[in-house]
C-alpha cells in the first residue's frame, strides 16, 4: 500500500496511457495552492459515511464525489475535509459529480499521522482514470511518495496532451488523519469524434441522397410536363 499532487515547486512524474502515447497525467507533490476554477465544500457534516459529495464554491452545484472502502465523516461547513468515522482510513476514490464530466487539475491535502521515532514513514500511491494511467497491482506507472510526519502534504494532478481526469484513487501504507483542501480546474467537455465506420457509413448515406437527388432531376428533364 503506498500514497500522493500540481504546483510550483516539487517533483513531477508523468503516468503515460497505455492506449495513448500522447495522453498524460502528471501528479507532484507541491508547495502552494495556486488559483483554480472550484474549492470543494460541504454544507452539512456526515457521518459514517463510505460516499460523499462536496459542491463548488462558484457554482453552488455537486462538483466531486469521493468514496472509500473505510467509513467516513465530513465537516459541517466551509472547505471540504474528510477524516475516518473511526480509526481506519487507508484509501480513497474520487469521481466528477453533477454536470462536471472531468478535470484538468485536482489538487489535494493528506493529513499524515504524527510517528514515533522508530516507525516506517507513511507512503502513498495514486492510480487515475480506473488504472488506464497505471495499475497500482501492476507496479507500471504508479508512483509512490513519502508522506510528510504528522502534517500537510499538498498534490497537484495535471493533465498533458488533451488528457482529461475522469477518476482518482490513492492508498496508504497507513492510516492518515484527513484529506482535505481540495481545488480542481474543470476540464471542458469532450466532443465524440466519429469512428472510422460511422464515417463511412455517412460518406455512403450523402452518396445515396446525391444519386436520389440526381435520378429525380433526370428523369424531371426525360420526361418534361
Amino acid at each position: 500500500m503506498f500514497c500522493s499532487v500540481r504546483v510550483f515547486l516539487g517533483a513531477s512524474l508523468a503516468i503515460a496511457a497505455a492506449s495513448s502515447a500522447h495522453a498524460a497525467i502528471v501528479i507532484q507533490a507541491v508547495n502552494g495552492l495556486g488559483d483554480f476554477d472550484q474549492n470543494a465544500l460541504f454544507q452539512v457534516a456526515q457521518t459514517n459515511q463510505h460516499s460523499v459529495t462536496a459542491i463548488g464554491n462558484q457554482s453552488h452545484a455537486d462538483l466531486i464525489t469521493i468514496t472509500s472502502n473505510d467509513a467516513l465523516s465530513t465537516n459541517a461547513n466551509g472547505q471540504a475535509k474528510i477524516t475516518a468515522f473511526n480509526v481506519a482510513f487507508d484509501d480513497l476514490s474520487f469521481v466528477p459529480a453533477g454536470t462536471v464530466t472531468g478535470y484538468s487539475a485536482v489538487l489535494f491535502n493528506i493529513q499524515a499521522p504524527k510517528l514515533d521515532k522508530n516507525e516506517a514513514p507513511t507512503t502513498v500511491s495514486f492510480s487515475f482514470n480506473n488504472g488506464a494511467y497505471g495499475d497500482l497491482t501492476l507496479g507500471n506507472n504508479v508512483y509512490d511518495f513519502v508522506l510528510k510526519d504528522g502534517g500537510s502534504n499538498f498534490f497537484l494532478a495535471t493533465v498533458a496532451d488533451g488528457s482529461v481526469i475522469t477518476q482518482g484513487s490513492l492508498i496508504t501504507s497507513r492510516n492518515i488523519d484527513a484529506f482535505e483542501q481540495v481545488r480542481v480546474d474543470i476540464a471542458a467537455p469532450v466532443t465524440a469524434v466519429p469512428e472510422p465506420s460511422t464515417w463511412a457509413m455517412m460518406i455512403l448515406g450523402f452518396a445515396g441522397v446525391g444519386f436520389l437527388a440526381y435520378r429525380r432531376r433526370s428523369q424531371a428533364a426525360a420526361n418534361p410536363a
